[in-house]
């Protein structure tokens, strides 16, 4: 992470989840500190009681859609570290 990779293993910084009307999806707001994001990826989200030695809050999704909202909401199918946007 501290190389900045966009190769490297992905790491995301997600700061508020916001459910949509379905409760199944949700969108966030993240940055990505390491290796790159594309529509279509399945990540793994690790909530806020996620350990090493106990694997169970965490839940694998996959990215349908990326925005970056300044200056005007833009659709984008690949984020590289160092990059803000919402992740849906």
């Amino acid at each position: 992470m501290s190389k900045c990779d966009t190769d490297g293993t992905l790491m995301c910084h997600t700061t508020k989840m916001y459910s949509i009307d379905d409760r199944v999806q949700f969108h966030t707001f993240g940055q990505v500190l390491s290796g790159t994001i594309h529509t279509g990826q399945l990540v793994k989200l690790l909530r806020e009681n996620y350990t090493l030695e106990d694997e169970e809050d965490f839940q694998m999704c996959t990215v349908d859609h990326l925005w970056i909202s300044l200056p005007a909401p833009e659709a984008l199918t690949l984020l590289y570290f160092g990059s803000q946007a919402q992740i849906l």
